[in-house]
């Protein structure tokens, strides 16, 4: 067993009648059919169906099969034979009777039975048959020494699916345990879909772990005094608040806090909030109508708004640029507004129309960018997303409102010559294309241990 992988989970009724575990396991089976455990000295009853942790198995108990992929070399891979390409050199499982041995083999999608992917080249297991179970194959010298460090860094960092918008990427590696160090200043969009921007371009990191650094946290005094509520339903919670843990999860035995991945639906019965913990992604469940504090959030988290409002708490207000209220709307038609997608600012020309159906009329406002037609209807939401600018450098304007804060890390704009020389990166339109030129994505990563 690798130490990566994740350990085995099976019924007693399984492993009974499979190998003998390295702990001392007692079992005794009485008239209602359950089964008595010890191990050490605690006595448990259980079920024939309850699932449970292996922890480690005697090496006496595993087959020449189980021993030969219990000692990989790192270099090596344990692979599913449908991932390979027809002419892979591997190492199988056949079975002869009762015995399941390792044997040389070849992947070949004609092999019989239809859909082993796999033939035997020892003339001596030719009439052998792939062992029920063992679904994947040995390749050998599968992973470059690279990529073994890569794996090892790997371990240490978290996954792309737990970050949240506005942290910045210090070091990487993808899918295929290659380490990718021109993805360094890349900002997190966000988590369901493993986005970041890199220079102007968006990346899709699914499958990645990274190490990052997050942007300028705001404490909940300051969003107070910007009016900014910082007690809010828990379904209000926005990607990157730090809260208590109490607060998101009903089984939470402290109040340490943690970091909010992604806030819970308002529409849901039971609200459920994915949280980072140290490094763990969890899922915790409370009221929807819990109120929770928010000790800070991060810059990014804020809209265009209470940017403005911020900075003039601070007495630094951004130039050239101000609130306006949704009830004012049509007195600023024809003025530039700035809203914002993701880490992308957009100037656009405020237009009204008036609009009637089904006896119904009102008024929509909507925001077109300069030289184009069609723009995006933003009535009730200008208040909230977007502000008047009224000055003639946008390039100023989205420094002040950088996604990230300003923090000297990131590097969201002005694209560089060596990510061009990297590849160039993948925008996340793109379905086929990987992020970066690397190898193709394996079913699973060196062995470490």
């Amino acid at each position: 067993m690798h130490a990566h992988e994740t350990p085995e989970h099976r019924s007693i009724h399984q492993l009974l009648h499979e190998h003998a575990m390295a702990v001392r396991l007692d079992v005794l089976q009485d008239r209602r059919e359950r089964l008595a455990t010890r191990v050490a000295d605690v006595e448990q009853e259980l079920d024939y169906s309850h699932k449970f942790e292996l922890a480690s198995r005697a090496r006496a108990a595993l087959n020449a099969w189980e021993a030969e992929c219990s000692d990989l070399a790192e270099t090596d891979a344990l692979l599913l034979p449908r991932d390979l390409p027809d002419g892979t050199e591997v190492i199988a499982a056949a079975e002869h009777g009762d015995e399941v041995v390792p044997s040389p083999a070849v992947i070949d999608r004609n092999a019989r039975p239809m859909g082993s992917f796999v033939r035997f080249t020892d003339p001596s297991v030719t009439a052998a048959r792939i062992a029920h179970g063992a679904d994947s194959v040995i390749v050998r010298n599968h992973w470059t020494p690279e990529q073994v460090a890569a794996r090892k860094s790997a371990e240490t960092m978290l996954p792309a699916s737990a970050l949240y918008t506005g942290e910045i990427i210090t070091a990487a590696v993808d899918e295929s345990y290659t380490s990718q160090p021109a993805m360094a200043g890349a900002v997190v969009l966000d988590s369901r879909m493993s986005r970041a921007m890199l220079e102007d371009r968006m990346y899709t990191l699914r499958g990645w772990h990274v190490l990052t650094d997050e942007s300028e946290r705001v404490s909940g005094a300051e969003l107070t005094a910007t009016g900014v509520d910082s007690s809010v339903a828990v379904t209000a919670l926005r990607a990157g608040d730090r809260v208590a843990i109490s607060d998101v999860d009903k089984t939470a035995t402290s109040d340490r806090l943690v970091t909010v991945i992604e806030p819970a639906s308002p529409y849901s019965r039971s609200a459920e909030t994915r949280y980072r913990d140290d490094g763990n992604v969890q899922v915790g469940k409370i009221k929807p109508d819990q109120k929770v504090e928010v000790r800070d959030r991060p810059i990014s988290a804020l809209t265009l708004p209470e940017r403005v409002r911020l900075a003039e708490h601070r007495g630094d207000p951004i130039p050239d640029v101000r609130v306006v209220d949704a009830a004012e709307l049509s007195e600023h038609v024809g003025a530039t507004f700035l809203s914002r997608t993701d880490a992308k600012l957009t100037a656009g020309v405020l237009r009204e129309e008036r609009v009637q159906s089904y006896g119904r009329a009102w008024t929509k406002y909507t925001l077109v960018p300069v030289g184009e037609d069609q723009g995006v209807e933003v009535s009730q939401r200008v208040g909230d997303e977007a502000v008047r600018f009224d000055g003639a450098d946008l390039e100023q304007a989205r420094a002040a409102f950088d996604l990230t804060g300003g923090h000297a890390a990131a590097r969201m704009h002005e694209r560089s010559a060596d990510v061009e020389a990297a590849g160039g990166g993948t925008s996340v339109e793109s379905t086929t294309a990987l992020p970066i030129d690397h190898e193709r994505p394996c079913a699973s990563g060196p062995s470490v241990r």
